[in-house]
């Protein structure tokens, strides 16, 4: 009996420590379950502090694009269709044009030849001369005479008119004549020639450009004398100072008279075009700048040079920049809008130099000197 209730005994305290072990196993189970998931839970959550957000791109919508039909050509293959085009008809111009004085349009710039643009700028070139030298002369000649009615001893020069007398001996009478008479002149010869060549505009001859070009320099030879002298005190100046106008009067003045240059020479461009029937049977904005070119500019810069070398080395400021301000009037002729409409003309005349008209301003030119510089006759 004792044996048994020992073993029974065992076997009790053997059940107790086992279910002992059991529960403890089951504890650090439990503990050690926990502990992993704590560890998780940190490094989950230290995980998504340093994790990088994934960047979310957005989807392109598709869109259906319509296609455009192909087309039979590009704009360069257009272009060089264009260029073939106007190199072919250029050449053909060149090489089928009709002949210089009934030509129209732009192809008779291409036609004419440079032997008779020469022509037309010599034509000009000599009745520019010849005008300038009779309304020169005439004023001359009016200051010479009157400087004898006030006593002067006077003489006529290539360059002006010179008086022997000593500055003191001036009276304002005097210097207002003198000094005004020539600008006068030239205005009332200005005025004077724009109504002949009004009156003979029709006409297809070349003479009328003296008419012409007369009108231009006495326009020139006045405002032109009285805004240079203004400025430089001297010829016309003279007159305006014992005027005794103040400062900002003289600059009024001189401004005036530039502009008055200015607004003639804008008017007078349908004046040159007019000349078209010297040599052609239409005026248009084709061939309106080659004219103005050829019949009024060159020209102008020709007889400028030509008048400073005439009057070398007794030429003055004074008057060289007179010359120069028929810059001013020019510049609006060469520049003013072309003409809207063709103009035609009933006649025209013929492309050629005229000779004799050319000799005769050169005579007159080198008759002038001859006469009117003392070196030159040996007295």
């Amino acid at each position: 009996m004792r044996r048994i209730g020992r073993r029974r005994k065992a076997a009790r305290k053997a059940l107790m420590h086992a279910a002992k072990l059991r529960h403890l196993s089951d504890k650090q189970w439990q503990r050690q379950r926990r502990r992993r998931l704590i560890r998780f839970v940190l490094r989950r959550a230290i995980h998504r502090m340093f994790q990088q957000k994934p960047v979310t791109v957005p989807q392109p919508e598709i869109r259906t694009k319509v296609l455009k039909k192909a087309t039979t050509y590009t704009v360069w293959g257009r272009r060089k269709r264009i260029i073939r085009f106007l190199l072919r008809r250029f050449y053909r111009n060149l090489r089928y044009g009709e002949k210089t004085n009934h030509s129209p349009g732009h192809r008779f710039w291409k036609n004419i030849g440079a032997a008779d643009r020469l022509s037309m700028v010599l034509n000009s070139f000599a009745a520019s001369l010849i005008a300038y030298w009779f309304i020169s002369f005439a004023g001359q000649l009016l200051n010479y005479l009157m400087a004898h009615t006030f006593g002067y001893d006077s003489a006529i020069r290539y360059y002006r008119v010179i008086y022997f007398i000593s500055p003191r001996d001036y009276t304002p009478d005097a210097v207002q004549t003198l000094f005004s008479i020539e600008p006068f002149t030239a205005l009332i010869l200005s005025i004077i020639s724009l109504i002949i060549y009004n009156s003979v505009r029709r006409f297809e001859g070349v003479l009328k450009q003296i008419f012409l070009w007369g009108y231009v320099w006495g326009m020139i030879l006045f405002f032109g004398a009285l805004a240079v002298g203004n400025i430089l005190t001297k010829g016309f100046g003279h007159v305006i100072n014992y005027l005794y106008l103040m400062d900002t009067a003289k600059l009024i003045l001189t401004m005036t008279a530039l502009g008055v240059l200015l607004l003639a020479g804008t008017f007078s461009r349908m004046l040159f075009l007019s000349l078209a029937n010297c040599y052609l049977t239409e005026i248009n904005h084709h061939n309106a700048p080659h004219f103005v070119r050829f019949q009024v500019v060159w020209p102008f810069v020709l007889s400028v040079m030509s008048i400073v070398l005439f009057k070398t080395p007794k030429i003055q400021p004074y008057e060289a920049f007179t010359l120069l301000t028929g810059f001013i009037f020019i510049l609006p002729v060469w520049q003013s809008p072309l003409p809207n409409a063709e103009i035609h003309f009933e006649e025209s005349g013929a492309i050629y130099l005229r000779q004799k008209m050319l000799m005769i301003s050169i005579i007159i030119w080198m008759a002038y000197r001859l006469f009117t510089d003392p070196q030159l006759l040996g007295r």
